[in-house]
């Protein structure tokens, strides 16, 4: 495969979009649940819980029919945070482009940083049956609202994912060989992590990796703090970053040269469409791609 057609999956650096972290995926319409653009959540689902969170304000679970959604909401501000369609995977938007990561790395474990209610671990579940999944969540009402309300139990009990609550920057948050790769989507009071700005960390999540292991971190956020995030990942590895807007104003990045077509051809059909329009970094180099055997 020449360097010229793998280079299609890049395209020029588009402007910067205003955040907007998790966005309702397609399907959302589909399963008929609330239009997020029209109005408040509470006059047309049905509220399930709410509880008070150190890390993310406001908890709360609404559902309708067979969907329910997770928001959370700080300083006037609330977000979509996960959903769940029941025996559907919520395969568009964020959460099925954070889900690419298993087919572009060798086996092993998969580090979920940031976990959540498990809308990734969902997905990652459904598409990669056989991976295995260790996550850290910081905030222990987040994982009892998933387990109890969005499904995550199931996952857990499927014996796919290990659950951890704690810091996932800590010194603790390793496996033996090290991971895979490594998701990281890890927010505070709805905004992005400032530790993801400091090179420091980006080089020790990159002590993290086995060989030919990679990173994917959602960098959505302010224009200052997502740009310092960017700067600080691109010089922990090098230039060997590529990036990606999965949705609206919701910049990815993923570490490492260019995939190779053979690892883009492994994504389930039901993601294929991320593996195109990523730019910067590892794309306005010379070419080059990632033709490691064991991938």
């Amino acid at each position: 495969m020449s360097s010229n057609s793998l280079s299609l999956r890049c395209v020029p650096v588009p402007p910067f979009q205003p955040r907007c972290r998790n966005p309702a995926p397609r399907r959302f319409a589909r399963c008929k649940a609330a239009d997020f653009a029209s109005g408040s959540l509470e006059t047309s689902l049905d509220k399930l819980v709410e509880v008070d969170s150190q890390y993310h304000g406001k908890i709360r679970v609404f559902q309708n029919q067979d969907v329910r959604v997770l928001t959370t909401a700080s300083q006037d501000c609330e977000g979509m945070h996960s959903v769940t369609f029941g025996e559907q995977v919520a395969s568009d938007g964020l959460w099925g482009a954070m889900s690419i990561l298993p087919a572009l790395v060798p086996d092993g474990p998969i580090g979920l940083f940031g976990l959540g209610s498990g809308s990734i671990a969902h997905c990652i579940r459904c598409f990669y049956p056989n991976r295995d999944m260790v996550g850290w969540e910081i905030d222990p009402q987040m994982v009892e609202i998933g387990r109890q309300w969005m499904d995550l139990g199931d996952v857990e009990k499927n014996g796919n994912l290990v659950i951890n609550v704690g810091d996932c920057f800590s010194g603790d948050a390793q496996v033996p060989g090290g991971f895979a790769g490594i998701i990281v989507n890890v927010y505070t009071q709805n905004c992005l992590n400032s530790e993801l700005t400091q090179v420091e960390t980006m080089i020790d999540l990159k002590n993290r990796l086995a060989r030919g292991g990679r990173i994917l971190v959602n960098l959505a956020g302010d224009e200052e703090t997502m740009e310092e995030a960017r700067d600080a990942l691109m010089e922990a590895f090098e230039g060997e970053v590529m990036f990606k807007y999965a949705t609206a104003g919701n910049l990815i990045a993923l570490t490492g040269l260019i995939p190779s077509e053979k690892s883009w051809q492994k994504l389930p059909d039901a993601l294929t469409e991320n593996s195109e329009n990523w730019f910067g970094g590892a794309c306005e180099g010379s070419g080059e791609f990632d033709e490691e055997e064991e991938l």
